[in-house]
């Protein structure tokens, strides 16, 4: 009976850390709107003849990568990506989104296909994960993950 308890304890430390990261993520988008928005005070008069700079910022440039402990039908598409390259070891994205495929009958697998190559893109450029060219192609894999 302890050992249940035990692991009941265990999965809910990791949820609390998966909820205090989405909490930390919001947190940061919404901090960088404000950042935003207090360059544009007042109203813009667009007819003049100097426009403001667009800012560009790197998606996912603020994400903590944090595995799921599970694999539950709310996941955000990014953990589906990072839960399927944590149980492969390692994948492809589209081997990914087949991986997801093959655990959830309900996944859209080629919509998946696509938004996984496009993060695990976005997310390799800021390190948050590794890649490996292989080909034309890039494997992407977790760097130094510690399960808290």
């Amino acid at each position: 009976m302890s050992s249940d308890f035990a692991s009941a304890l265990k999965k809910l430390e990791k949820e609390k850390l998966r909820l205090t990261t989405l909490l930390a993520n919001i947190n940061a988008a919404i901090d960088s709107l404000n950042k935003v928005s207090a360059g544009f005070q007042g109203e813009l008069n667009y007819t003049s003849e100097i426009q403001p700079k667009k800012i560009k910022t790197l998606p996912y440039a603020d994400y903590n990568v944090v595995v799921p402990i599970g694999y539950y039908e709310d996941l955000t598409i990014p953990e589906m990506l990072i839960y399927a390259l944590d149980e492969t070891g390692g994948a492809f994205a589209h081997d990914a989104a087949e991986y997801i495929g093959s655990i959830d009958e309900l996944a859209n697998v080629e919509y998946l296909k696509k938004r996984f190559t496009e993060i695990a893109s976005s997310l390799a450029k800021v390190n948050k994960i590794g890649f490996k060219k292989i080909g034309k192609k890039y494997k992407y894999f977790l760097l130094n993950y510690k399960e808290e």
